[in-house]
């Protein structure tokens, strides 16, 4: 049988501890999506994508075997402390502080990012587990979430 591994212990390993916040969401969060996306608000790149300008877009999260893996970055979802980051024809969806994410993701804050003046936040798998069962658990978390009407 494989091992599992958790996502608090990874970090607990690596001395991060402080940027992990378990499935409570420790101040409000945004996700944006394009505004012409037929995609769902949570959708997963798996692996490296060409975009039609520019650099190719990274996967968000590390597969092997089906599975999606905490140890190695990349890790899930990405999410910013403040709506309004990117240029053009975005919506941004809320995920208000305090809220309880469903049992099995969490939370863990990245970093600064000066270009947008704002913090970068990943909602990742708690541990090891099937890609279907983290998508399942990503959409249930879409069924949480309304769109936020920002300037």
């Amino acid at each position: 049988m494989e091992s599992v591994e958790l996502l608090e212990d990874v970090l607990l390993e690596t001395g991060s501890i402080n940027r992990f916040f378990g499935r409570k969401i420790p101040v409000d969060l945004w996700r944006a999506k394009k505004i012409k996306s037929k995609e769902p608000l949570f959708n997963l790149v798996e692996t490296e994508i060409e975009r039609k300008r520019g650099a190719p877009r990274k996967p968000d999260i590390t597969i092997r075997n089906d599975r999606v893996l905490v140890r190695d970055r990349p890790r899930g979802i990405s999410t910013f402390d403040k709506p309004n980051t990117f240029k053009g024809q975005w919506e941004y969806y809320k995920l208000p502080a305090g809220t309880l994410l469903p049992k099995g993701l969490v939370i863990v804050r990245d970093s600064y990012n000066p270009v947008f003046d704002a913090t970068h936040h990943t909602i990742a798998p708690e541990r090891d587990m099937s890609l279907a069962k983290f998508k399942l658990l990503l959409n249930e978390l879409a069924n949480m979430v309304e769109k936020d009407e920002v300037a």
